[in-house]
């Protein structure tokens, strides 16, 4: 690192997870002798390896597969826990939101050994963020920086200048501009290249959808709407079934499609594949309570028509079409990018979607191809939220 500091703090907080295929992790917890280590899935993602944990004291301790947990299927994070009765320092958390383009971050971990290294020894690599993306793209790896990284050091701390954890390291860009190691020739050494984090806020986020406590409360998203209260118990009849089991193991894309099937099935609008305005306004409230209850209690109030309407109403939306404030609500639930509707297969799958951009209603169905295939989408759409509003969701 160019900061003795931080080159310091990573060293005490960092582990590594070694396997046949080995990486980096960083210890974000300690209850009692159980420390609580975070690191990038794909390091721990074979259940077949065996994992040791190696402290910054040398110490190894066996990994229990039994601890490892996947926080969300579309983000390459897990946690896993070791015990012992020994010290180990505990990272300090920081804002990944705040963090901007160019200023100064250090990838602490772990590199794989070379011809040349003959073991995974700690290393710390300095550089600037090149951007940091609001967004979610591939797996999560929204944070980019210019740090010359190696193999070995994904699931490592990207650390700010105050020696704080702002993201967890998982993906680096290969550079043309390589050597060849001169005691191996099997081995290249990257000299350059892009590489790529999940901010800490991703994680933090998805541990407080998830009832996983940290002590840290992760900052919230810039614009905020008011919360959605919460219902009583749900009890479900068994149409909706497939559709809470699907929800509650977050499969968001079967969920959406199921959603839509359901919905056309109980207006016996399946041929015609969308909802028209009779059929709207003639849709049973008990019905779409239901499905909007499971879906804003699956999604802890991320997702849901009731989530939708808030955003739709706060900006002004009625049943009568106004394409400025119809365009405004597609950009803010981010069904439209650069002022052109999304195509369905475009939609994010994930808790990291912005807020009410599920349930879109599935590929052919009442709420989303209708931009596509009628037209009068933005017709429909208003007299919708409106239904949604007598309905008092």
């Amino acid at each position: 690192c160019s900061n003795d500091q931080v080159d310091t703090i990573g060293k005490e907080i960092t582990v590594l997870i070694d396997s046949e295929s080995p990486g980096s992790g960083v210890i974000i917890k300690q209850t009692g002798n159980t420390y609580t280590v975070i690191t990038a899935y794909h390091v721990v993602k074979n259940s077949n390896l065996k994992y040791q944990i190696v402290t910054p004291d040398n110490q190894r301790y066996q990994l229990n597969y039994q601890t490892v947990k996947r926080l969300d299927n579309n983000i390459d994070l897990a946690i896993l826990q070791f015990t012992s009765k020994k010290d180990y320092q505990v990272a300090k958390i920081g804002n990944s939101d705040e963090v901007k383009r160019l200023i100064n971050v250090h990838v602490a971990g772990f590199p794989r050994q070379t011809g040349g290294v003959k073991k995974s020894i700690y290393d710390c690599r300095s550089g600037r963020v090149i951007d940091n993306v609001p967004e979610n793209i591939d797996s999560g790896y929204n944070l980019f920086y210019d740090n010359p990284t190696l193999g070995g050091m994904s699931g490592g701390a990207v650390l700010n200048d105050q020696g704080e954890v702002v993201a967890i390291h998982g993906q680096g860009e290969e550079s043309n501009d390589v050597d060849i190691d001169r005691i191996n020739s099997s081995v290249a050494i990257v000299k350059s290249g892009r590489n790529s984090g999940i901010p800490i806020n991703t994680f933090l986020r998805l541990s407080a959808r998830n009832g996983v406590d940290f002590a840290y409360t992760p900052p919230r998203p810039q614009t905020q709407l008011r919360s959605v209260p919460k219902q009583p118990k749900l009890i479900v009849s068994n149409k909706y079934t497939k559709l809470q089991n699907l929800l509650a193991v977050g499969k968001w894309q079967k969920a959406d499609e199921e959603t839509a099937r359901v919905m056309l099935a109980v207006a016996k609008r399946e041929e015609e594949g969308w909802l028209d305005e009779e059929s709207i306004n003639n849709f049973p409230c008990e019905d779409l309570r239901t499905i909007d209850q499971l879906w804003v209690e699956s999604s802890n109030g991320r997702f849901g028509f009731s989530v939708q309407k808030q955003i739709y109403q706060s900006l002004g939306g009625t049943t009568e079409y106004n394409s400025r404030i119809w365009q405004t609500f597609g950009d803010r639930v981010g069904w439209r990018k650069g002022g052109e509707w999304l195509h369905y297969k475009y939609i994010i799958f994930s808790t990291l979607a912005p807020k009410a951009h599920l349930p879109s209603g599935g590929t052919g169905s009442f709420i989303y191809e209708m931009a596509f295939k009628s037209g009068r989408y933005w017709v429909d759409g208003g007299i919708f939220f409106s239904h949604v509003d007598t309905c008092q969701l």
